[in-house]
């Protein structure tokens, strides 16, 4: 015959308290949803696994591009280098050019100014001299007038 011992000892120690406990924390797991819980966690830690390998794969080809870029970075650097050398000489040699080009013109322009002002200066001395030329020649006139005139009047009062 079957005895169940209810004391607490022998519930403690009995299968059939243990396989009670073991239906209940089931039934409760089941009201509680708890597996669907621990599956949506299974879920979550499985995409955060899969979204870390993903950004692990990303970040291992971008370090191998990188790797590829810094490679060739001497290259393109003395590349860089040399273009900024030709880009500087062709700009001095324009510079050069446009410089010689503005000295000419204020070379010529200052030419010009110093003809036009050498023009004016001469003909106003010209115009000076002839002003000159025509007193000096009024004042003879007007000398030799009243000398012929002395004259004529001496050979009126002597005759």
């Amino acid at each position: 015959m079957i005895t169940v011992d209810l004391s607490l000892h022998g519930l403690a120690h009995g299968n059939f308290f243990n396989f009670l406990i073991i239906a209940i924390a089931i039934i409760v797991c089941f009201k509680l949803k708890l597996i669907d819980v621990l599956n949506a966690a299974k879920e979550n830690v499985v995409d955060v696994l899969h979204q870390s390998d993903n950004r692990k794969k990303e970040s291992e080809d971008l370090l191998v591009a990188v790797k590829d870029e810094v490679k060739n970075l001497p290259q393109e650097l003395a590349k860089i280098d040399v273009d900024a050398k030709n880009t500087v000489d062709a700009y001095k040699k324009s510079v050069d050019i446009e410089l010689e080009q503005i000295t000419q013109r204020l070379e010529d322009n200052a030419d010009k100014v110093i003809d036009n002002e050498l023009r004016m200066i001469t003909s106003a001395l010209q115009k000076e001299l002839a002003f000159s030329s025509l007193e000096v020649a009024h004042k003879k006139t007007l000398d030799s007038l009243l000398c012929d005139a002395r004259i004529a009047v001496r050979k009126s009062c002597a005759g």
